[in-house]
Order: C-alpha cells, then sequence, then structure tokens
C-alpha cells in the first residue's frame, strides 16, 4: 500500500528536516533513542505526528526555526529567560513555547522562535551562534550542529498559551499553523545582531538553476562513482551541489566527497592514480567555498521564501496587459507573497520592495496602483523603525506547485514564464509585451 503524504506533511518536513539526512533517531516512550544510519521516509513522520513514537533529525545549514531547550527548569527559570526575551524586544508574537514530553513531572519546555537576516533564514553560524552568545549559559539552544532534535508537534508536546495554560486540544496541524504564523525576529540590528562570514561573497551570481545537473544524475553519480576519464573535477562539483542543495553543513559535504573520491574513483583519475591526496583535498575544499557562499538559498528554504505558479502568470497578464513593467513587478510580489500567503498579513519591509520587487523610485507607484485596482491592501498601523508595513495580496487560489527546475523553484519572472510554456509565440500571446523586450527577457533569463 502506497502512503499518500498531506501537502500539510510536506510542508512541515521541508521545514524541519534536511533532505537525505543519513541518520535520524526514534524514541518510544519510556525508552532510550535509537539512532539509525538512514536515509528519512515520511513513514517515520507520520508515526511521530500520530503519537506512535518521537523522530528526531538535524536541520539544514538554514534552518527555519531555532528553539531553546528549558530541561527541568529551577523555581523562576522559565520566568527569567522569557524576561529576557521581553527586555531584547521579542514580542509574544515572535516566539512560542511547547512542552516536553517530560513536561507534567519536570516542567520541561522548549521555546520556538523563526529568525532572519536581510529578509531570508541566516545560516546556521549566524543564527545559532547570536542565540547561544545569548542564551547559552541558561539553557542549550538547537538546532545543532552535529546532534539530532526531536521534531516538534508530537506526543505530549503541546503548545503553551500566553496565560501558561497548556493547550492540549490542538491537532498538530493547528500546532504547526501557530508556528509558521510568527513573526520573525530580524538579525540584523539590535541585541541579536551577529555577523559571521563562513566564506567571502561571491563577486557575481553566475551559476543559475537551470545548468546544475538534475539529482537524479548526482545520486547515480554518488551510487556508481566516476564514470570516465577527466571528469573527476566536474563529478566533484555536480555531488557538491546536490549536497548543497539539500541543505547540508559545508565542512560534512566536503567529507563526505573526499570519502566519496577515495571509494569510488573507479580507476578514472590519474590524480587519484599518483596518490595526491592533498592536492584532491584542497580542490574539493575551494569548490565547496564557492558552492556555499552563494547568495543563493538551498532548495528547501528556497522553497519556503519564493514561489509562483502558472495561475500567477495568467493573473499578472491580465492585470496588466501588454506592460513590461508592471507585469514582471506584480510577478515579484507574487513570487514573495505566495510562499507567505498563510499570514493573515504579510510584512514586506522597503528594502525588499526596492531590491526584490520593484525599484525605489517605482515601488509606491506600484502599491498605488494595486491599491486602486483592489488587489492589495495595506495595514497603515505600524511602528518606524521596529517591524515592516503590512500586506494582503488577492492572488489566485490553485493548488498546483510553483514552477521550477528539477524541484528548484525560480524566482524569476522570464525563469517562470519559460517554464509554464517553453514557447516564444505562447509566452508572446499571453503578455502582449514588445518583441524586442520579451526576447531580451527570456535572453538573460
Amino acid at each position: 500500500m502506497v502512503l499518500e503524504i498531506t501537502p500539510t506533511e510536506q510542508l512541515f518536513a521541508r521545514t524541519f528536516i534536511r533532505n537525505l539526512h543519513p541518520g535520524y533517531g526514534t524514541q518510544f516512550d519510556g525508552r532510550d533513542w535509537r539512532i539509525k544510519h538512514k536515509k528519512f521516509c515520511y513513514p517515520l513522520l507520520r508515526a511521530h505526528l500520530e503519537q506512535r513514537y518521537w523522530l528526531a533529525t538535524k536541520a539544514g545549514y538554514r534552518p527555519m526555526f531555532y528553539n531553546l531547550d528549558i530541561d527541568a527548569p529551577a523555581p523562576g527559570k522559565v520566568e527569567a529567560i522569557l524576561d529576557k526575551l521581553d527586555s531584547l524586544g521579542v514580542g509574544e508574537s515572535q516566539r512560542t513555547a511547547m512542552t516536553s514530553p517530560s513536561h507534567n513531572t519536570d516542567g520541561s519546555m522548549r521555546v520556538y522562535m523563526r529568525l532572519e537576516l536581510n529578509d531570508e533564514p541566516p545560516t546556521f553560524p549566524a543564527g545559532y551562534g547570536a542565540l547561544r552568545r545569548l542564551f547559552g549559559h541558561v539553557c542549550e539552544v538547537y538546532p545543532r550542529r552535529n546532534r539530532i532534535d526531536r521534531l516538534p508537534c508530537g506526543k505530549r508536546q503541546d503548545l503553551i498559551g500566553g496565560d501558561g495554560q497548556v493547550l492540549s486540544n490542538l491537532t498538530w496541524q493547528e500546532e504547526f499553523h501557530y508556528l509558521q504564523k510568527l513573526d520573525p525576529i530580524p538579525l540584523d540590528g539590535g541585541a541579536f545582531s551577529y555577523q559571521h562570514p563562513l566564506f567571502p561573497e561571491p563577486d557575481d551570481d553566475s551559476d543559475h538553476p537551470r545548468t546544475w545537473k538534475p539529482h537524479a544524475e548526482a545520486e547515480q553519480l554518488i551510487e556508481n562513482g566516476l564514470q570516465a576519464r577527466g571528469t573527476r573535477n566536474e563529478a566533484q562539483y555536480i555531488v557538491l551541489n546536490y549536497y548543497w542543495r539539500n541543505s547540508f553543513h559545508p565542512e560534512e559535504a566536503a567529507r563526505l566527497v573526499k570519502q566519496w573520491i577515495r571509494k569510488k574513483n573507479n580507476g578514472f583519475s590519474g590524480e587519484v592514480k599518483a596518490q595526491r591526496w592533498r592536492s584532491i583535498d584542497a580542490e574539493i575544499d575551494r569548490q565547496t567555498k564557492i558552492l556555499w557562499a552563494r547568495p543563493r538559498l538551498p532548495e528547501a528554504p528556497n522553497n519556503l521564501h519564493v514561489g509562483i505558479t502558472k495561475a500567477d502568470l495568467e493573473f499578472a497578464a491580465r492585470l496588466y496587459p501588454g506592460d513590461a513593467v508592471r507585469q514582471r513587478q506584480l510577478a515579484n510580489l507574487i513570487t514573495y507573497y505566495r510562499p507567505r500567503q498563510h499570514f493573515e498579513w504579510v510584512f514586506i519591509s522597503r528594502r525588499i520592495w526596492t531590491e526584490q520587487i520593484a525599484g525605489s523610485r517605482t515601488y509606491q507607484a506600484l502599491i498605488a496602483d494595486l491599491d486602486g485596482k483592489g488587489v492589495l491592501e495595506c495595514n497603515r498601523h505600524y511602528s518606524l523603525g521596529e517591524y515592516s508595513r503590512r500586506y494582503r495580496l488577492t492572488i489566485p487560489r490553485t493548488s498546483d506547485e510553483p514552477l521550477g527546475y528539477d524541484g528548484y523553484y525560480a524566482n524569476a519572472y522570464p525563469d517562470a514564464l519559460w517554464l509554464a510554456y517553453g514557447d516564444y509565440r505562447a509566452i508572446l500571446e499571453l503578455t502582449g509585451i514588445d518583441r524586442t523586450t520579451l526576447w531580451r527577457w527570456l535572453k538573460q533569463g
């Protein structure tokens, strides 16, 4: 019998579980953890959410959530941590407490938070480093780089209301929905500010998802090794890119590729035959630095951060027929908005408007135009300098998966158009855009 995975389960896995992590832990009530060095599969998650046992996994290089593990707290410890969060400006809309399985006996609990740096999930060194600096002396901070962590929303893991009451009547779907709606805590200012540039930023973003080798080819390489002479350098890059897409930490990915090339070179590398391991390892380290310095997000965080469907493209073309600038701006707005549509209101900062959606000279005109068309609603009540203005956008209702390259969602209007239609004439007919402009768009990507 084939297990049917619900969209909510898929979203939960994408949020908390790093793809392809070769190891996880399970624990039955009253027993010790059992660690298994196998790949994650959905029946494990279903068992956790149905409260048959607990599941623990490793998070990716850009975790979507962090938590403070307050284990068997002494009297007053929980209140002290919550007071410190208040003093740091972390309100109740930015955090939520959840019981640990032993809460009834020793009061253990966790406080979950979402962190953001420049409106994106921060890297592990930045997010973990900021929380550990502030709270590492009083409680443990998770996720950890080399340790599994119990997933939320399982057995005896209930949300705790603002009055301290345990909300044990909620379903795991309701608990997960509440976690998703937490407002992010910015790391780019204030007490949470933390800078940890692991690698220098690249000069440009020349690579494109359409040029990446598909997952299947990388998996075949990992399984079977090198297949021809003169392919070692490219094969290393393909495998490293595969690990990057699946949110592996750079140190772990480099170690795995070094082990892989030693075991599965199949005699097709002159450098290996000459035993030049120092040179090969240095090359793998250089490739790792290049890939992990990308300004792009790995696959799971990217797909939780951007998304646009074919219905959205048709909506933009209908709203602004023949208007290349407005169509592209609206598509950029929808790409940012759609993954966040479960919020009643979506925070959009001025930086997002000017850098990702429109421009500093045009974004206000776009807001006014969409407002006049009844498509965009703005919540005027906001605090300057504390949080961004909030918006509600009317977008098509669709169950279609966002457009993407081999599972990596597109975040550019021309890319989405080509992925949806794949034909110049069809795109021209849909958009009504000037031929020269459209051709330049599609050529540049």
